[in-house]
């Protein structure tokens, strides 16, 4: 089975986000297949203050479809559940800065690492993300799915809307 990475950059809000703010609404992520298996995630804030610090955790939601919005950036995620679920949710993991692990090798990054919701980072399945990833027929050709950002643990503080990048490796 063939092999991508595809590298995404969301806008983000420029203010400290609490948990359950909206870091970052729907994403369009252009897959090399209808479905691929996301393998493993890992993010990077490149701002020159980075605005990640040791804990920080992002909620990462994939969704098929881009029928409604998570809500207002940098506010509570309040979309209604009829929504939520016109969008098709494909899965969940989580990006979460650990400090201590490469962080203090680059100077002015800091990374997160992916992995699933329901372990903590440091346990053993954590990085076992079981999300497929599969695009939406409504815009065409198929290849197209979402991703948006809940802030999950601490406060991230970008110093720039395009700050943070996400790097999805896929199998397909």
């Amino acid at each position: 089975m063939p092999f991508a990475n595809i590298t995404i950059n969301p806008t983000v809000t420029l203010a400290a986000h609490a948990a359950g703010d909206v870091v970052f609404d729907l994403t369009a992520i252009e897959l090399p297949a209808k479905k691929c298996r996301l393998l493993s995630v890992t993010g990077y804030d490149k701002g020159s203050t980075p605005g990640t610090t040791d804990g920080d955790s992002i909620a990462l939601f994939f969704f098929r479809n881009n029928a409604a919005s998570l809500g207002t950036e940098n506010q509570t995620a309040n979309i209604s559940v009829a929504n939520f679920e016109s969008n098709s949710l494909l899965g969940t993991c989580k990006l979460t800065c650990e400090h201590d692990v490469l962080n203090a090798q680059i100077d002015n990054v800091r990374f997160l690492f992916g992995h699933n919701t329901a372990t903590a980072i440091t346990a053993a399945e954590s990085t076992n993300l079981n999300v497929v990833l599969e695009g939406s027929t409504q815009s065409g050709v198929g290849n197209t799915c979402y991703v948006a950002g809940v802030q999950f643990a601490e406060t991230s503080d970008f110093d720039a809307a395009t700050d943070l990048k996400i790097v999805l490796s896929l199998e397909y």
